[in-house]
């Protein structure tokens, strides 16, 4: 998930830790350690899913879809809490304290006996989410003026770089240590970069005065879960059962609790008023589709390729980590050249159009692999579409929202689309499991295989989801228009700038 950087100077002493300055081996060290932190986010999602299929055959489960949905709910209910929190009390001290938390759930994911220790350790590495946004404002507060440009720009491209190579780190890591091995490595980094960073990067002065909304993120994170279980475990306790529909409909009464009340506070801990304004609510709900149909497409792809073609299933290509790399590699490479594009062309080319053709690339690249998927050369090309459409589309969201939302509110703004982000993340992979838990087609060593008819609907969701947010981008023309903080929450009034966004 790629953050929405604000890189405004902040006022007081923070200007001053801003000044124009050079190039020191502390300042390298910093950036060096900030990056890494925003590395091991990736990492949590990239390395899991690879390991996927040995996790799930261990655990004898047919609910992997939590293993990414359980780190990307936590970080969608903490996000607000934590930035608010490090506006508070500062940033480095919480980034510190996240990357504490999620250390300590990867050992627990490490050692976990059970599955449900295993998620357990998920929820605890979620905490480390708003390491995107905290690394972020980090730099923006106590770099030196004249080196923020430079360094946020290091810290995006990395992403991709780091996805091209994880897969074969993955591979070495399951071939010698096995699926725990990928929760050890993380474990063992998290504090040598957590020590890295409290000794090279200084705290920023900036300090905001706020109420923390818990029982809103209680209400939101619980009535999110409730309907997740229901429609995750809704395929093994039938549909109609009781406990089903209890999860169901008690997890949309307290999300209607949470609604109301984030109606009536003055400081909701995610202010769905922004969604008033139009052009804010397409690039929320575009930006959704776009992170929710790339994280179910990279889930499922591992199922595809590792399950052996002996089977007789109708797929699998019977790949082993290091067979699967260059796969997931593909993706990564043209992920860093979608965003490298969207640089070069979003001056002349609407940003709306940039996110609508990456759009249109990921429904391709997933639905090309479900009509064919028996050549690991081709999926390498479909992964490589779904790749760029994604690197098109994650660097197009930051461009409009900088063109839609008023300066005064770009950082609460930013908060709450990568809230809607994280969330669909969590959602839609949840749902296409539900699906493949109705598309069983044998057991084997109380490990479920999908049938494949199930693994085609996997990437056919995905790929109608891409579809529908392309069609809302290229149909749609978003406009500011009477733009008001008023109508947030914010107070004041900003002028119609008649622009479309770039």
């Amino acid at each position: 998930m790629i953050p929405l950087a604000n890189t405004e100077v902040p006022d007081g002493e923070a200007a001053e830790a801003t000044a124009p300055g050079r190039w020191t081996p502390r300042l390298l060290a910093s950036l060096i350690s900030l990056v890494l932190a925003i590395e091991v986010v990736s990492a949590s999602l990239t390395m899991v899913a690879v390991g996927l299929p040995d996790i799930v055959a261990h655990y004898h489960t047919t609910q992997g879809a939590w293993l990414s949905a359980s780190y990307m709910l936590v970080g969608a209910v903490i996000s607000p809490l934590v930035g608010k929190l490090a506006d508070m009390h500062g940033k480095r001290k919480l980034l510190l304290m996240t990357i504490a938390v999620a250390a300590v759930g990867a050992l627990v994911s490490a050692v976990a006996p059970t599955y449900g220790l295993m998620i357990i350790g998920r929820i605890l590495q979620g905490f480390m989410a708003p390491a995107m946004f905290l690394v972020y404002s980090l730099i923006r507060d106590v770099f030196p003026s004249n080196k923020v440009a430079l360094s946020v720009s290091i810290s995006m491209s990395g992403l991709g770089i780091f996805t091209a190579v994880s897969p074969y780190v993955t591979a070495w890591v399951l071939d010698h240590w096995g699926f725990r091995g990928i929760f050890w490595t993380i474990a063992i980094c998290l504090p040598v970069i957590a020590a890295v960073i409290a000794a090279t990067t200084p705290e920023t002065s900036v300090r905001l005065h706020s109420r923390i909304d818990l029982l809103g993120a209680v209400l939101f994170g619980a009535g999110l879960s409730g309907i997740l279980v229901g429609v995750s475990f809704g395929p093994t306790w039938g549909w109609g059962s009781t406990t089903t529909v209890t999860f169901l409909v008690v997890g949309a009464v307290v999300l209607a609790i949470w609604v109301v009340s984030a109606l009536k506070l003055r400081n909701p801990v995610i202010d769905i008023r922004y969604f008033r304004r139009w052009p804010l609510f397409l690039t929320a709900v575009t930006a959704g589709l776009t992170y929710a149909s790339t994280q179910s497409f990279t889930t499922v792809l591992p199922i595809l390729c590792m399950t052996p073609a002996a089977l007789g299933l109708g797929y699998g290509l019977g790949l082993n980590a290091f067979g699967f790399a260059p796969i997931l590699s593909a993706l990564g490479i043209t992920l860093a050249i979608g965003g490298f594009i969207v640089g070069k062309l979003v001056r002349y080319i609407e940003a709306r159009i940039l996110l609508g053709l990456g759009l249109l690339l990921i429904g391709l690249g997933a639905v090309l692999t479900a009509v064919e998927h028996d050549n690991r050369g081709l999926l390498i090309v479909f992964a490589a579409l779904v790749g760029l459409g994604m690197g098109l589309g994650v660097s197009s969201v930051p461009n409009l929202v900088i063109a839609v939302v008023p300066a005064q509110v770009q950082a609460s703004v930013a908060s709450v689309i990568s809230v809607v982000t994280s969330t669909g993340s969590a959602v839609l992979p949840v749902a296409i499991f539900a699906v493949l838990n109705s598309h069983i087609a044998t057991v084997a060593h109380g490990h479920a295989l999908y049938s494949a008819n199930g693994i085609n609907l996997a990437f056919v969701i995905p790929a109608a989801c891409a579809f529908f947010g392309m069609v809302i981008a290229f149909a749609v023309r978003w406009r500011i228009r009477d733009f008001t903080t008023e109508a947030c929450g914010c107070g004041g009034q900003l002028a119609d700038t008649g622009h479309n966004p770039r």
